[in-house]
């Protein structure tokens, strides 16, 4: 996993064009978004929410589908 392709994910969501990763801990406050950042620890790629400090270890699942949501904008389909 290399988490580059978060960074790339992560600036396509502020320029609108993918749904943010947010925190799924904020259910309640909808329509509000609490966005996930991503950081490198120990070689694994963690997401974590600066507003309660929730963390989720990315997995292979995730990662593909970040992939392929980023293969679809650059490839014009979104």
């Amino acid at each position: 996993m290399k988490i580059q392709v978060f960074s790339q994910y992560y600036n396509l969501a502020q320029e609108g064009r993918v749904e943010p990763l947010s925190c799924p801990m904020h259910k309640e406050y909808e329509p509000a978004i609490y966005p996930l950042i991503h950081k490198e620890i120990n070689n694994r790629i963690i997401l974590e929410c600066l507003a309660c400090g929730y963390k989720n270890l990315v997995g292979q699942q995730l990662y593909e589908l970040i992939i392929k949501k980023i293969e679809k904008v650059e490839n014009g389909k979104i």
